[in-house]
């Protein structure tokens, strides 16, 4: 659903249903024998948030996406996504770019060393249109 579009700016917001199955294999064991497990898990979820653009001035663009997926099985788990980035053309075939982003576990496997609730991501870098 559009709750803004206009020329500068979008703010969408969405909301469904998912199913996830996930398999971690060679995971450490955090009481050994054996030294590694799999762990596998099926899940249905909601799937609710948003994304987001606006353009500032004539050569940026600004984007964000939030998503949440709560466990519907089990209560107070969940799992969720935020990035966030940035985009300034330079010139016609030259542009640069910037990005944060967070994916974040309620309830990752068991291991030893531990496998962490979040995952961060920073970057930044150039792009280059090979077409005008």
């Amino acid at each position: 659903m559009h709750l803004i579009k206009n020329a500068a700016t979008t703010l969408d917001f969405l909301a469904g249903l998912n199913y996830t199955h996930e398999s971690f294999t060679d995971v450490p064991s955090p009481t050994p024998p054996p030294p590694t497990y799999s762990y596998s898990n099926s899940l249905a979820a909601l799937t609710v948030g948003d994304t987001f653009s606006h353009k500032v001035g004539k050569s940026t663009v600004i984007t964000q996406t939030f998503l949440l997926y709560p466990d519907l099985s089990k209560t107070g788990q969940y799992r969720g996504t935020f990035a966030l980035g940035t985009v300034t053309k330079l010139n016609k075939w030259l542009g640069w770019q910037n990005s944060f982003g967070d994916v974040f576990d309620t309830n990752p496997p068991a291991a030893l060393p531990r496998i962490e609730r979040n995952d961060l991501q920073l970057s930044t870098g150039l792009n280059i249109a090979f077409t005008h």
